[in-house]
């Protein structure tokens, strides 16, 4: 687990009327794993969240957050065939939920308004979807 927070020393306040945030215009990364702790008997699910752009561009706080858990799925929640996926959607969203909080009580400590992530969902693309389910969408 790791918790990065820095304050900008160069940043100046911006216009909230303007409908702009000073974070419209840099990246804000989200990496996301699961894996089976056979040894344990749980998932293991990993989420790091990251905005930390270059010394050029000036943003009220720089931050780098990885969270990590252990999950048990009971049997008969979602069939064994679905389980990495059920994982790999909902541990990786409580784990971003527990950072996006972490990120703003942090922060409403600091010299500038708090950071508030934007609310994410984690999900399977298309591709990695079985061929076995049917696209509701497909006549």
């Amino acid at each position: 687990t790791e918790v990065r927070v820095e304050a900008s020393q160069d940043y100046q306040s911006f216009d909230p009327g303007a409908g702009k945030t000073p974070y419209d215009s840099v990246a804000l990364v989200t990496e996301q794993s699961v894996s089976w702790l056979d040894v344990d008997q749980v998932w293991r699910a990993e989420v790091r969240v990251e905005c930390w752009p270059g010394p050029e561009v000036v943003v009220p706080y720089r931050f780098r957050l990885q969270a990590i858990g252990g999950f048990v799925v009971r049997e008969g929640v979602v069939p064994p065939e679905e389980v990495e996926t059920f994982v790999s959607c909902n541990a990786t969203a409580v784990l971003f939920a527990s950072c996006r909080e972490a990120l703003k009580q942090l922060t409403m400590q600091g010299p500038y308004a708090a950071v508030e992530l934007p609310l994410i969902f984690f999900t399977v693309s298309k591709a990695e979807v079985p061929s076995t389910v049917e696209d509701p969408l497909e006549p």
